[in-house]
């Protein structure tokens, strides 16, 4: 019997200097196979995709942690790009 695995996305919200101002979301889930990330404008895009996300899981047998997702930025999309 194998055993299930945890996953736990990681969200980061990133604030973009626009008129006006908006906030994206990049969001990322690690396993030992490999890394997947993506980035949405909204927070409704995002929660779609966490749904889905948790139900692909679901299926596989993979325990799904639910993340919180951060009210206010992190930090300022010229500061995220400046890191890379």
């Amino acid at each position: 019997m194998t055993q299930a695995k945890l996953i736990k996305p990681k969200i980061t919200r990133i604030q973009v200097y626009t008129s006006p101002m908006v906030d994206v979301f990049n969001v990322v889930i690690q396993d030992e196979a490999g890394t997947w990330g993506e980035t949405f404008g909204s927070e409704v895009e995002l929660k779609a995709f966490l749904r889905g996300v948790q139900a692909g899981l679901t299926f596989s047998g993979s325990i799904y942690v639910t993340p919180e997702i951060p009210l206010v930025p992190s930090k300022r999309f010229d500061e995220a790009v400046a890191r890379k």
